[in-house]
């Protein structure tokens, strides 16, 4: 199997593709010189393979300046590599999203006091939070309108990193994944027989009353 992953170079991506056995990673990272908005450079190393892990962003709130900042890199250029990838005949399509799409403790209020989100839908409306879980929730929003045009379109939204300082931890509900869950998680959501369209899986330490993180288990434990 031959995967492409933009943002490889980075700290997730570096975990998910060193030793990925069974599977040939095509990097794409900016350190690399390589661009989204290329659509060129896109196509010529997008072409054969069978899966799109799309890692590459600007990946929290301090990372950029503004909303048009993070429009560009999140939103548009995640528009690119998909519209890439439809155009390659691509079978399946996995983004990186956050759990920061919940917005807890980050840009509208006192978050801090929500429980846990019982369903994928459990969110502030994108425009009412900050730019980067904006960013997020605007590029799934356009991922589900445009799935149609690949086979299988996979959301993952991982939390914090474990460890995690337990005030961050008491923040988050205890909401977060360790670094080894989410590097099977992503290899397997690349990898595995995935029955629906598009689906947005909660990728977190797995929490009974949690639905997201259960079916998130289920197909990629």
């Amino acid at each position: 199997m031959k995967v492409l992953v933009t943002g490889a170079r980075g700290t997730v991506g570096r975990a998910i593709t060193n030793g990925w056995d069974g599977v040939e990673v095509v990097p794409y990272d900016i350190a690399d010189g390589d661009d989204l908005f290329d659509a060129a450079k896109l196509a010529e190393k997008i072409a054969g393979v069978d899966a799109v892990l799309h890692l590459a962003a600007y990946p929290h709130r301090a990372s950029a300046p503004d909303w048009e900042t993070f429009k560009r890199l999140n939103v548009d250029g995640t528009k690119a590599v998909f519209a890439a990838a439809a155009e390659a005949g691509i079978g399946r399509f996995v983004y990186m999203s956050s759990g920061n799409v919940y917005c807890f403790g980050d840009g509208i209020g006192d978050q801090d006091e929500r429980q846990p989100p019982i369903g994928v839908d459990d969110h502030p409306p994108a425009a009412e939070c900050h730019p980067y879980p904006r960013s997020k929730l605007v590029a799934e929003a356009w991922l589900k309108r445009n799935a149609s045009k690949v086979s299988c379109v996979v959301v993952l939204r991982p939390n914090h990193f474990a460890p995690t300082p337990p005030d961050v931890m008491a923040l988050w509900r205890g909401t977060t994944i360790t670094m080894d869950r989410l590097v099977r998680y992503a290899r397997n959501a690349c990898t595995r027989p995935v029955a629906k369209k598009f689906v947005i899986l909660d990728v977190i330490e797995p929490t009974d009353n949690y639905p997201a993180s259960i079916e998130a288990k289920e197909l990629l434990d």
